[in-house]
C-alpha cells in the first residue's frame, strides 16, 4: 500500500466527522509519515504501526465517542485525498459584465432610496439641533420685540429637552446609516467579483 492510498483510505473512512476536521486530521497523518520518513522508517514499519487505517478510524471514533453520523449521500468511488481545498470561482469578464448589468439595475432603485433615507436622517438632524437651540432663538425674539413671555420661554426649554433626546437618537441613526451603507457597498463589490 502506497502512502496515498493509505491515507485515502483513513479519509474515507473517516466520515463521521466534519469535512474540515477530518482533512486536517489526515493532513496531520500526512505530515507524522513525512517526517517518520525523513528519519529513515520505512513506510510498512509505519502502517504496521499505525495499523489498518479502517481500524485506526474506528479507534479515533472511539477516543473521541462520537455517534456516527448518517451519510445520505452514497459512497463515491475512492479518488485521492483532497490536500488543498478547491480555489474559489471569481468568474471571468462575461460574469462580471452580466452582474454588472444586473447591479445596475438593482442600484437604480437602491441609491435613490439609500439617498431619500439619507436626506430624511440629514433633516431629522437638522430638527434636533434646531430644538437645541430654542432658549437662544426666544433670546433673540426678546431682544428683537422687547416683550418677554415666560411661556415662550418654557416651551423652548421643553424643546431642547426634545432636541436632546432627538440628538441622542441622530447619533445612533447616523452610526447605523454609516454602517449599512458601507455594507452595501462592499456587499456590491463582492457580488460583481464573484466572492
Amino acid at each position: 500500500m502506497t502512502r496515498n492510498e493509505y491515507l485515502n483510505v483513513l479519509y474515507h473512512s473517516l466520515t463521521f466527522l466534519p469535512d474540515e476536521e477530518r482533512l486536517a486530521l489526515v493532513r496531520s497523518y500526512d505530515d507524522y509519515i513525512e517526517s517518520s520518513l525523513r528519519q529513515g522508517r520505512s513506510e510498512e514499519e509505519l502502517y504496521r504501526e499505525l495499523g489498518d487505517p479502517s481500524e485506526l478510524a474506528l479507534r479515533i471514533r472511539g477516543a473521541r465517542q462520537t455517534p456516527p453520523r448518517p451519510d445520505p449521500r452514497p459512497m463515491p468511488p475512492p479518488a485521492p485525498y483532497p490536500i488543498e481545498p478547491p480555489a474559489p470561482r471569481t468568474g471571468g469578464p462575461a460574469r462580471w459584465l452580466g452582474m454588472g448589468i444586473v447591479l445596475f439595475f438593482l442600484n437604480l432603485a437602491a441609491v435613490p432610496t439609500g439617498i431619500g433615507l439619507w436626506s430624511a436622517l440629514a433633516s431629522f438632524g437638522a430638527a434636533s439641533v434646531a430644538a437645541l437651540f430654542a432658549p437662544f432663538a426666544v433670546l433673540l425674539d426678546w431682544v428683537r420685540i422687547q416683550e418677554f413671555y415666560p411661556a415662550t420661554l418654557f416651551a423652548s426649554i421643553a424643546a431642547t429637552g426634545a432636541g436632546l433626546l432627538m440628538m441622542a437618537l441622530f447619533v445612533l441613526l447616523f452610526k447605523a446609516a454609516c454602517r449599512a451603507t458601507a455594507a452595501y457597498a462592499r456587499w456590491n463589490l463582492r457580488t460583481w467579483r464573484g466572492w
